[in-house]
């Protein structure tokens, strides 16, 4: 039996099951929308019923403006977010549809803090999706079991602490579609296959820890600043429970006449990316934002940007200044989320912040040192053991950033000397080092040079040898540089 979804791409047909009347499934091919019985029809296709979703009856003759129009009234406009990530979540939505069309997806991630309208929002697209509300707070084994027959799974709360290893393997194989198997129960050498097939997000106030989370997550802010004054939620979702027939099946039709016939546009809309936004922060989900970017252009008729007052109404649709301002977010996000979560970077600067503070109290004084043209501080920190090089701070003055200070701050050790330093500054602050041996550190701060460069710190290394400085009689040294600035 195959999920909720299910797409058969020899002959172009995607089959979807949203609990219509008389156990009847939707086959979408050839621009049309057909209702067939599930199991018994001339394709094989049986596909699994969810008793939380609401019963669905397609609307053949719908109007694709007035199902939109509908999604702007009661969604769009009614989520506390910038605009231009509103884009983003109703194309996000309607790819629930698309799941078989992309390898991998990307977690979203609703962020904000209480009573900012993140966990309203994901109600909203619950009551369309499922027709009653299904944000709740799961376990890893049900949410397992829910991702391969719903459209979409909601993780109400789900702060850093809250995910254990289940929940983060949950989390990353939904993220990058692999399938999870299990003991079939009653058995003792069946094998149960479980293939996540539904988007999933995720409400917070707090931003995820792990780099390899944040890499597949789109997190969007919601803020009361953006919310709609006369919203009213009791009434929104009733509205939107009574109109859901006609909007799915708008969508559906959507994806039917335009999405599915015109999916070669992706190819030109990867090379956007990876011309335009080389190198930006959800490089890794390339192919799920070039499908959101196709969506964008074919919703963008019936919700457009500039209204008709603007000066660029009718002459541009806008799609163009939305996708710059989705990476542009993005970048934004990640960047902040990356440097203010990284484990290494925390430590490295509470380690450099102690040496300063034992610096001044025995007034180290600046001397001359093999290989620096300048006098520089020297000084081994008693608990630490590592030697940290310091540069005199040179006076700079730009335009953009004003009059400040830049010195250098530098550490040469090798992986084992870096980790006793991490162990050490973790007793002394009463937390765990996540790194318990040097070839972990190794693995992880070879992984994190990138986020390291966005916090002023760099590993200095030789090419024939990245990422050491040098090996000594096989011992391999890393050098860690700061840039420390100081403002007067």
């Amino acid at each position: 039996m195959a999920s909720w979804c299910h797409t058969d791409f020899e002959t172009d047909a995607l089959y979807v099951n949203l609990n219509a009347k008389n156990s009847h499934i939707l086959k979408i091919k050839d621009k049309q929308v057909m209702e067939i019985a599930n199991g018994l029809n001339t394709d094989n296709v049986l596909l699994r019923s969810s008793v939380t979703i609401s019963p669905f009856t397609y609307v053949p003759d719908v109007n694709i403006s007035e199902g939109f129009k509908l999604i702007r009234e009661l969604i769009f406009d009614n989520l506390a977010c910038e605009r231009e990530q509103r884009y983003m979540i109703i194309c996000w939505m309607i790819s629930a549809f698309l799941i078989d069309f992309v390898n991998s997806q990307a977690i979203m991630k609703f962020s904000g803090s209480s009573a900012a309208g993140k966990t309203t929002a994901a109600k909203l697209v619950s009551y369309l999706l499922y027709g009653n509300n299904q944000v709740g707070a799961p376990s890893a084994a049900a949410a397992f079991a829910d991702a391969a027959q719903t459209p979409m799974l909601f993780l109400d709360n789900l702060e850093a602490q809250d995910i254990n290893n289940q929940m983060r393997q949950f989390l990353l194989l939904s993220a990058s579609r692999a399938s999870k198997k299990k003991r079939t129960s009653g058995t003792e050498s069946g094998v149960t296959q479980e293939e996540p097939k539904s988007l999933v997000l995720s409400t917070a106030i707090e931003p995820f820890q792990l780099p390899e989370l944040i890499n597949r997550t789109i997190e969007i802010d919601f803020s009361v600043k953006y919310k709609n004054l006369d919203f009213l939620e009791d009434e929104v979702a009733r509205a939107i429970v009574k109109n859901r027939d006609i909007i799915l099946s708008s969508i559906l039709k959507l994806i039917a006449v335009q999405i599915i016939p015109k999916l070669s546009n992706r190819k030109n809309l990867i090379t956007v990316l990876k011309q335009q936004f080389k190198g930006h922060a959800k490089e890794r989900n390339n192919e799920y934002i070039a499908l959101l970017m196709h969506i964008l252009t074919l919703i963008m008729p019936h919700i457009p940007f500039y209204s008709p007052q603007d000066l660029m109404f009718g002459v541009e649709s806008g799609d163009a200044d939305i996708w710059y301002r989705w990476i542009e977010y993005q970048n934004s996000k990640a960047r902040e989320t990356e440097t203010g979560s990284n484990s290494i970077i925390k430590m490295l600067d509470g380690i450099v912040q102690d040496y300063l503070y034992k610096m001044v109290e025995s007034k180290v004084e600046p001397d001359y040192l093999h290989n620096y043209d300048e006098k520089v501080y020297q000084y081994q920190h008693p608990d630490y053991l590592l030697i940290m090089i310091k540069t005199l701070p040179v006076v700079k003055n730009s335009q953009e950033d004003g009059c400040y200070q830049e010195s250098y701050i530098e550490f040469v050790a090798t992986a084992s000397e870096i980790v006793y330093a991490f162990d050490t500054y973790c007793r002394n602050k009463g937390i765990k080092n996540s790194y318990s041996s040097a070839s972990v550190f190794g693995r992880r701060i070879e992984n994190d040079i990138p986020t390291l460069k966005k916090s002023n710190w760099n590993v200095e290394s030789k090419e024939n040898i990245h990422p050491y400085y040098k090996i000594v009689r096989g011992k391999r040294f890393y050098k860690l540089i700061q840039t420390f600035i100081s403002v007067e």
